[in-house]
């Protein structure tokens, strides 16, 4: 039975594409069945299946929004207001107990390198929460009281990372589009020295301790630590709030599936 898997896979992949596209379409679709989804619930979600095997082009509707993964008819807007959110209120509330527990255990931890090599100079390092779709138990277990809210967010380590942000100082990331629309990220300022700035699409934002920093990191941004001393901003991705049920588990569900969407948000 193994043996047959692999050569059916060989098979798939050589084909290319489109039979990829029928694999996991016809997959998903008996599997929507068994949680109440027709077809036509995830009609969006087969155009965010043939943009991703390069089936279909985008219709990007900004051009400082190209994604390489595009979810069609989502809200293209870069910034969102926290009052859309009823769980940033926790956040506001429990700042403090969030900023001491992660300060805390940051200082007496190895940080890594973030991995995309994203910075043309300084350096920056994270401490996931979560990492590829994955619980980081070492992180969770340290921080309770900042676990608890993250998983607050909907789709808190589904639909993307959740990790400890740390960029020295003099450290600039490159511009650069996020890899999906599907998704939105929170930022909440921790330390926020003089000199530390985001670009998100045409406008620049600084980040207030306390406050929560909500955009779409598929608009082109880049980040600059003009300062001396280290910005430190606890980053959370969380599903797009114009994804229905169908889509999000969709999603989440063809990552599973053989041919399917792999980590494409995990990024």
């Amino acid at each position: 039975m193994p043996r047959a898997r692999a050569k059916i896979k060989r098979l798939v992949v050589r084909a290319g594409a489109r039979p990829r596209r029928a694999v996991v379409w016809a997959q998903l679709r008996r599997r929507a069945a068994a949680q109440g989804f027709g077809s036509s619930d995830l009609e969006r979600f087969y155009h965010y299946l043939s943009h991703h095997l390069k089936l279909e082009k985008p219709d990007y509707v900004d051009p400082l929004q190209q994604p390489p993964n595009y979810f069609p008819d989502l809200r293209s807007q870069p910034i969102y207001s926290p009052s859309e959110f009823v769980w940033t209120r926790e956040i506001f509330d429990n700042f403090n107990v969030i900023k001491n527990e992660l300060l805390e255990f940051s200082a007496k931890s190895n940080l890594e390198a973030q991995p995309q090599g994203l910075t043309d100079r300084g350096r920056w390092n994270v401490l996931y929460f979560y990492a590829g779709g994955r619980r980081v138990d070492a992180t969770t277990t340290a921080c309770p009281h900042t676990a608890e809210i993250i998983d607050l967010m909907p789709g808190a380590g589904r639909a993307g990372q959740a990790y400890l942000s740390v960029l020295r100082g003099d450290t600039h990331i490159t511009r650069h589009f996020g890899p999906t629309n599907a998704r939105l990220r929170c930022h909440v300022g921790l330390v926020v020295p003089d000199g530390a700035r985001i670009r998100i699409g045409a406008e620049t934002y600084r980040w207030e301790e306390g406050e929560c920093l909500l955009f779409d990191d598929s608009f082109d941004h880049e980040v600059w630590n003009e300062a001396s001393s280290e910005r430190v901003v606890l980053i959370v991705d969380f599903w797009h709030p114009d994804l229905t049920p169908a889509e999000t588990w969709a999603i989440t569900e063809a990552r599973g599936l053989r041919f399917g969407l792999r980590d494409i948000l995990h990024a």
